[in-house]
C-alpha cells in the first residue's frame, strides 16, 4: 500500500479546513507493471523518469520547471485517466474536516497547542487519524485474499513518527483490551471491534517503508496525483483546472475510487478510531484552558 496525503493535517493552522490522505493498494507482481507503464507515460510527455512527479509541481505552479503547459497538461492528464482506467489496483480515499474534528475535542477557536512536547504533537492527530483507518482498511483487503502487505510512504522527516505510531497502535489489541476497562469509554463494543482489527492488521501487514523525495515510487507518484486532486475537489478548486484537464481526469478517477467517492469520517466514526486518544488529548486541552485562564478571559485572576 502506497500512500500520500494533501493540505495541512495540523489542528494550529486554520486556514486549511480539509486534510486528505489516500492510499493505492497493489498486487506485487502488478506492482512492476505499474512502474514500467508509469515511467513510459512520462517518457511519452517528456517528463524526466529520475524526477518524482508531484502533482501541485507539474499542474499548479507555474514557475515550476516540470509545469506543463496546458495542451500539454491534458495529454499527461488523459493518459493517466486511461492508465487509472485499466490498471489492476485499489484506490481508497479519505477526508477529514478539521473543524469538526476540532469540535469532537474541544479545541477552542484560535488555539495554538502549547506546552509540553505531546501536547504540541497532539495537533496532528488528524494525521494519524486517518492513517489507522487506512491501515485497517489494508488489513481487510489483505484478510480477504490471503495475502501479506507492507506499507510505502513518502519520508515527510520530522513527521514520521505519527504515522509510525498509526502503524505500532493499529497492531496492539493489549491497547485496546485495557481500554475496555475504561470508565470513559462508553461503547464497549467499539474496543472490542478494534481489537478485532489490530488483530487482523498484525496478522497481514509486515512492515512499513519511508521513501524520500527524490526515490522514484511510481505508486507514491500515482498517490500523489490522487490526492492532489481530492483535495482540490473537496476544496472545490478542481473547477479552475478545467482548462488544463485536470478536473476531467478526477472525474474518471473518482470512479475507480473504493465506494465511488472520497469518504469524509464523521463525529461517530472519529471516536469510533481513535478512542484511546481522543479523551487524553481533550483533557489536556481543558487543563491547558484551566491554567492558563488569564490569556484566554483577561478578566478573569
Amino acid at each position: 500500500m502506497y500512500i500520500d496525503e494533501s493540505g495541512v493535517a495540523n489542528l494550529a493552522v486554520y486556514q486549511n479546513r480539509y486534510f486528505v490522505l489516500s492510499s493505492l493498494v497493489v498486487e506485487d507482481h502488478a506492482d512492476l507493471e505499474l512502474s514500467g507503464y508509469f515511467r513510459s507515460i512520462k517518457r511519452r510527455h517528456e517528463l524526466s523518469e529520475s524526477r518524482s512527479v508531484h502533482a501541485v509541481d507539474i499542474l499548479e505552479r507555474k514557475n515550476d520547471p516540470s509545469y506543463l503547459p496546458n495542451a500539454k497538461c491534458k495529454d499527461f492528464t488523459n493518459s493517466l485517466s486511461e492508465f487509472v482506467e485499466n490498471a489492476s489496483f485499489r484506490i481508497f480515499v479519505y477526508a477529514i474536516d478539521k473543524n469538526l474534528l476540532r469540535k469532537r475535542l474541544g479545541v477552542p477557536n484560535g488555539y495554538k497547542f502549547k506546552g509540553s512536547k505531546r501536547h504540541q504533537e497532539d495537533k496532528e492527530i488528524a494525521y494519524e487519524l486517518l492513517s489507522r483507518r487506512a491501515l485497517f482498511d489494508f488489513a481487510k483487503v489483505l484478510e480477504g485474499e490471503d495475502a501479506l502487505g507492507a506499507i510505502v510512504a513518502e519520508s515527510r522527516r520530522g513527521s514520521d513518527h505519527f504515522l509510525l505510531g498509526a502503524y505500532l497502535d493499529s497492531q496492539d489489541s493489549q491497547m485496546f483490551i485495557d481500554l475496555a476497562n475504561s470508565p470513559k469509554v462508553r461503547a464497549k463494543n467499539v474496543s472490542k471491534r478494534l481489537v478485532a482489527l489490530t488483530q487482523k492488521s498484525k496478522a497481514t501487514i509486515h512492515s512499513i517503508c519511508f521513501a524520500s523525495k527524490s526515490s522514484v515510487k511510481s505508486g507514491l507518484e500515482l498517490a500523489d496525483v490522487i490526492s492532489f486532486c481530492a483535495y482540490n475537489d473537496i476544496n472545490r478548486s478542481i473547477n479552475k483546472k478545467k482548462n488544463r484537464g485536470v478536473d476531467l481526469m478526477w472525474r474518471r478517477i473518482k470512479k475507480c475510487i473504493e465506494t465511488g467517492q472520497v469518504q469524509r469520517l464523521e463525529v461517530k466514526e472519529i471516536s469510533g478510531l481513535i478512542p484511546d486518544k481522543i479523551h487524553k488529548i481533550a483533557d489536556r486541552i481543558r487543563e491547558r484552558m484551566t491554567a492558563y485562564s488569564d490569556l484566554v478571559n483577561p478578566t478573569r485572576r
